[in-house]
Parts: C-alpha cells; sequence; structure tokens
C-alpha cells in the first residue's frame, strides 16, 4: 500500500515536471517570434504545444488516478488507453518544440 502511494507521488510529479518543462518552452518559442503575425505558423505551434502540455499532463494525472484505484501491478494492462494517450501526446509536443527550436535557430543563423 505505501509503495503503491510513494509510486503515484513520483509518477504526478514527473508529469507536472514535463508539464513545466514545456510551458518553459513554449514560453521561449513565443519570446522569439512575438514579432511576427499574430496568426503566422509559430502561433499555430505554440498553441499546439500547449494543448498537447495540457493533454498529456491531464491524461497522465488520469491514469494516475485510475492505477491508484486498481491497487496491483497486475491490473496495469487497463491503463492502456491512458497510457498510449499519455506518452503519445508528450513525443507530439517534445518533437514539436525541438523542430520549432531547430529552425528558429537555423532561420537566425542563416539570415544574419
Amino acid at each position: 500500500m505505501f509503495l503503491c502511494s510513494v509510486a503515484v507521488a513520483c509518477r504526478r510529479r514527473a508529469y507536472l515536471s514535463a508539464f513545466t518543462a514545456q510551458i518553459f518552452f513554449a514560453n521561449h518559442i513565443h519570446h522569439l517570434t512575438k514579432n511576427r503575425a499574430r496568426f503566422s505558423l509559430s502561433a499555430f505551434g505554440i498553441y499546439t504545444i500547449l494543448s498537447l502540455a495540457v493533454i498529456q499532463t491531464l491524461t497522465g494525472i488520469a491514469q494516475t488516478i485510475i492505477s491508484y484505484g486498481l491497487r496491483s501491478y497486475r491490473k496495469l494492462d487497463e491503463t492502456k488507453p491512458a497510457t498510449t494517450l499519455q506518452i503519445t501526446a508528450s513525443l507530439a509536443c517534445d518533437l514539436l518544440i525541438t523542430a520549432y527550436l531547430s529552425l528558429l535557430y537555423y532561420f537566425d543563423r542563416r539570415f544574419r
């Protein structure tokens, strides 16, 4: 029982840490592109990053709640849909952040 509570607390911190890092980088992309048009590709990317960060955090918390309710590692297969959505949203968000920062760096270096 105690180990289950510790695992839940650790997983919740991991989701919130990932959310914080993703918001941090979305903020940096916003600051690097704030002189551009409001509805440009960079604004679309920022809103997509924010949406994916919220989705991965909420599904991670839902997965934690479901796992805690199961109270057995043998039943973890029941959390597969939430786990899949959380991992997919997190991966897509991280790849999008990497792509935007790489493109911004490339264009900044190219047009100096």
